[in-house]
């Protein structure tokens, strides 16, 4: 009887052992997205409680990240799009939706902060990646793009999940590709690589050519942290090489300068990028 009750009860925890390993799974291949690499405190928001990010976590939809003065981090999505997100940042995964490798639906809310989206071509009939911010719609389509929103001045002790902002101009910088920008009030402008496009709290969009400084020198990925699992499908060869301002020195990536990044000592001068 003591036997048959000690295989029994073996049996049992491998039953139960077999379901977590399977949801553990299921879990895993939902993932949208992950952290290949990060600097400073960086935080998801999955309920009301922050939780710390770190490098190979997977991002799912409806994720928030959130970055403080010190935090910036790369998010590699699943399909091979790029987002970097940079200091004083909090940006919501709304909607990811990956079928057969392409990229079907894609929605990020920008709340504030600066992010840069490099996109793949969206392939899939009907595909669509777009990014919102309180005062516009940015209907994006296998494009290079920065998106500055401004912080609110006033905000709760601790932001929820679901904190609307007030409305706040919306700033786009756009290095390759075309990008649709709607905004609140119905109006619309296309805009074409090399253009600012600036989106004020009543919604009037206006766009200019973009000033050289505002331009980043050659291409503006970023490689993999050291010692990061690479996510795959990878994103393909070539399509943006990192300049060798990005290059990790020995003892660590150096940071450039420009009036996101504070400046230090080890700095590139000159390189206007996101990191």
């Amino acid at each position: 009887m003591g036997e048959r009750l000690q295989t029994l009860f073996f049996l049992t925890c491998l039953m139960v052992l077999s379901t977590m390993v399977d949801i553990s799974a299921a879990f895993a291949d939902s993932a949208v997205g992950k952290v290949t690499y990060i600097d400073g405190k960086v935080q998801v928001l999955r309920s009301d409680t922050p939780q710390p990010l770190a490098l190979d976590a997977p991002l799912f939809s409806s994720d928030v990240v959130i970055t403080d003065d010190s935090g910036r981090v790369k998010i590699s999505m699943i399909e091979g799009s790029v987002v970097f997100v940079g200091r004083k940042s909090r940006l919501s995964i709304d909607e990811y939706v990956v079928e057969k490798g392409e990229l079907t639906s894609g929605t990020f809310n920008m709340l504030w902060g600066k992010v840069r989206f490099a996109v793949t071509k969206l392939r899939a009939p009907g595909a669509s990646f777009n990014v919102n911010t309180s005062t516009a719609t940015l209907g994006v389509r296998g494009t290079v793009l920065t998106v500055t929103v401004p912080k609110p001045k006033k905000l709760p002790v601790n932001v929820p999940k679901t904190y609307k902002p007030p409305k706040l101009p919306t700033t786009v910088l756009l290095l390759q590709g075309v990008v649709v920008v709607k905004s609140v009030n119905g109006m619309q402008k296309v805009m074409k690589p090399g253009t600012v496009a600036e989106i004020d709290k009543s919604g009037l969009i206006s766009v200019r050519k973009a000033k050289p400084a505002e331009m980043p020198p050659g291409a503006i990925n970023m490689p993999d942290a050291p010692g990061a699992m690479p996510l795959k499908p990878a994103m393909p060869a070539g399509s943006i090489a990192p300049p060798s301002s990005f290059v990790p020195p020995p003892g660590g990536f150096v940071p450039p300068t420009d009036s996101f990044v504070p400046p230090t000592t080890n700095a590139t001068p000159g390189v206007n990028n996101i990191y």
